[in-house]
């Protein structure tokens, strides 16, 4: 039995009201009419959709199957699933939006004789994800979006290559409350791979009504790597001074468990003789 999916992601950018500011001068009002290409005057107010600029739609697949079967002797049952996201957030530098998840399971039952059996049965799943700094961080992708004041857009470091795009380092976005610029927020990368196995291996002998032994065999090992990692010259907008060499942090973890249990029952009616 199998199963495809395909799914679109959105993100309401539609909550958020544009970025606004104005001109205070005729000079700043010049300079933002070049950045912009369009005539710009003194306290005229700017609207930029920050969000918009940083948000598309998203695409997902999911991918099942499972497979069961067997006889007397021999019964099974395996499943798998794969599941790969590229979120909304768009690519606006090194840093991705996308997740990979990738899962199984397997349950196998013996029956190799009238008093003995046996029981296998293990579980994988693995996930990877890669994003840029979010949520509540002074170096998040939606803090510099939100702070960013498009009366101070300006390509200084570099030339107009176009309305609103500089052609070398600049401020584009007009990030000036910010710890960094928004086009630098997007060389953050964060990325997690994390894998965990779990498997139990059980028997169950039946000597006689009165006599039996269970055991079960279990392993459950987990293995976590974070990597953040900031390429050499990842500041392309000369904004942020913070590690401008590049920087990568690595934090591991590993977890084995391993548990035996064995137990065994014996219930003899000792006043049967007597009944």
């Amino acid at each position: 039995r199998w199963q495809l999916q395909g799914d679109a992601i959105s993100f309401p950018t539609d909550r958020y009201r544009p970025n606004t500011g104005y001109a205070s001068t005729q000079a700043q009002a010049d300079q933002l009419s070049q950045f912009y290409g369009r005539t710009i005057r003194p306290f005229e107010v700017i609207e930029s959709a920050n969000l918009d600029r940083i948000i598309e739609t998203g695409v997902a697949q999911m991918m099942q199957g499972s497979v069961e079967g067997g006889n007397q002797g021999v019964t099974y049952f395996i499943s798998g699933r794969y599941q790969n996201e590229d979120g909304p957030i768009a690519q606006l530098g090194t840093a991705q939006d996308r997740i990979r998840l990738l899962a199984g399971t397997s349950n196998f039952t013996f029956l190799p004789t009238a008093k003995l059996k046996l029981g296998l049965r293990t579980s994988y799943a693995q996930r990877n994800f890669q994003t840029v700094d979010n949520g509540n961080n002074i170096y998040g992708i939606n803090t510099a979006a939100y702070f960013a004041r498009p009366e101070l857009a300006n390509c200084n470091a570099s030339s107009v290559a176009s309305p609103g795009v500089c052609s070398g380092p600049g401020n584009p976005f007009g990030n000036g409350g910010s710890f960094i610029s928004l086009r630098e927020a997007f060389n953050r990368e964060n990325e997690q791979q994390v894998g965990r196995f779990t498997g139990a291996f059980d028997a169950a002998l039946t000597l006689s009504p009165e006599l039996n032994f269970t055991s079960i065999l279990g392993l459950d090992a987990t293995s976590q790597r974070d990597v953040f990692f900031e390429r050499f010259g990842w500041n392309v907008d000369r904004f942020s001074s913070l590690t401008p060499q590049g920087n990568r942090q690595t934090n591991d973890l590993v977890d084995r468990q391993i548990t035996i249990d064995v137990k065994g029952n014996w219930n003899p009616n000792l006043f049967t003789d007597f009944s």
